[in-house]
Formats: C-alpha cells, structure tokens, sequence
C-alpha cells in the first residue's frame, strides 16, 4: 500500500515539531522495557546509545522519515 510522505509546514524546521515529552508520554519506558525484555534486546550494560533510545529514535524516524537521521537524533537527545 503506498503512502503519502507527511511534509512539515513551509518555514518550519524539526526541532518545532518533536517533543521528546509527547513521544514518551505515548510510549512510556513501562511499556517499552517489558517489549525489550521480552524480545532480548534490552541493554544489558549501560552504553551511549542505550536500547530504550533507540526505539524512541526508531519512532521519530517513522514519523519523520523526510528528516535526516542525524538531525532527528539531535533533536531527541
């Protein structure tokens, strides 16, 4: 099925639209964790990229697939 890519408005730039408090407030680390563990993917140790950020960074990619990687990296952190 094809998608229509959602643009940003003119003017704007990425840093207006992301907000790391309503990305975790949709999917709060209660639900993220348990996700993780279960799939074994959950960080073991603690690393600079730790696992719960990149499935936060994984969902602002999807829904801002127009935006570089590293400009919605720096956004998020």
């Amino acid at each position: 099925m094809a998608r229509t890519v959602a643009d940003l408005p003119p003017g704007s730039r990425i840093t207006e639209q992301i907000s790391l408090g309503v990305i975790t407030r949709t999917f709060p680390l209660s639900i993220i964790g348990p996700v993780l563990s279960k799939t074994g993917t959950a960080s073991v140790r603690r690393h600079d990229l730790p696992a719960q950020v990149v499935v936060y960074w994984m969902i602002v990619l999807a829904l801002y697939m127009q935006s570089s990687h590293r400009e919605v990296m720096r956004c998020l952190l």
